[in-house]
């Protein structure tokens, strides 16, 4: 028996009037990948978000961090960019004067801006820990594979997601960490100086009428590697 006409409109009706957003789906980033011996992390932005559609939603990527004390309790299997922070996770960022900031005073969001030009481009990301024991945490990018017009980014000094308060408006560099009890939020729980830092990546954009509201693709796991952090004196 056919459903009477009313019920089969019921559905599009409310999709125009129950305030029911609709935006396309964001492709997360690919290729994570972690070294240990050479201590970086890189993942690749994928061509899927360059269309038509999704290109209109698509404004970056934004990278998160969390240290742990011992490799078993690293967490790899993460989906959602909302767990994040209640996996005890923190956000990458780092200072620019700029003005085209959002949410935090003085910060890009997302960490990784991709112009119009730049989306749906080849590009291969690499987030370098290797001078950590003296505060050098860098991001660079390169065009992947080369000549594809992808972004470019020479060395960025990367900020942990901890407001420094001697500093208003900025946020800690990785010069120095301060652990224990009363210490720096994204370190209370380490023991020593020896750590695990593990890195997830996502695809960020904005949709709305405004383009005020934000939107997020699945997370891509980057791996983990392991640490020896510059222990503030004292």
């Amino acid at each position: 028996m056919k459903a009477p006409p009313v019920l089969l409109l019921f559905p599009l009706l409310c999709s125009i009037s129950c305030g029911i957003d609709e935006y396309p789906v964001l492709n997360p980033p690919v290729d994570g990948y972690s070294s240990t011996i050479d201590k970086y992390f890189e993942f690749r932005s994928t061509e899927d978000n360059g269309g038509a559609e999704e290109g209109d939603y698509f404004r970056g990527f934004e990278i998160y961090y969390r240290f742990y004390n011992n490799e078993g309790d690293v967490v790899s299997s993460l989906v959602n960019a909302e767990d994040l922070s209640s996996y005890g996770f923190w956000r990458l960022t780092y200072y620019i004067d700029s003005d085209d900031c959002d949410t935090v005073t003085g910060y890009i969001l997302p960490l990784i801006k991709i112009s119009d030009a730049e989306k749906g481009k080849g590009s291969l990301f690499t987030i370098d820990f290797l001078g950590i024991s003296d505060g050098d945490v860098f991001l660079t990018a390169e065009e992947f594979p080369e000549g594809s017009g992808g972004i470019v980014i020479d060395a960025l000094p990367l900020r942990r997601g901890i407001e420094d308060s001697e500093n208003d408006g900025f946020y800690k560099s990785f010069e120095y960490f301060d652990i224990g009890e009363g210490g720096d939020a994204d370190v209370t729980h380490i023991e020593d100086a020896d750590v695990y830092i593990a890195l997830y990546a996502y695809s960020f954009g904005r949709y709305g009428i405004t383009k005020s509201k934000k939107l997020y693709s699945e997370l891509e796991y980057l791996g983990y590697i392991e640490i020896t952090l510059p222990l503030e004196a004292g």
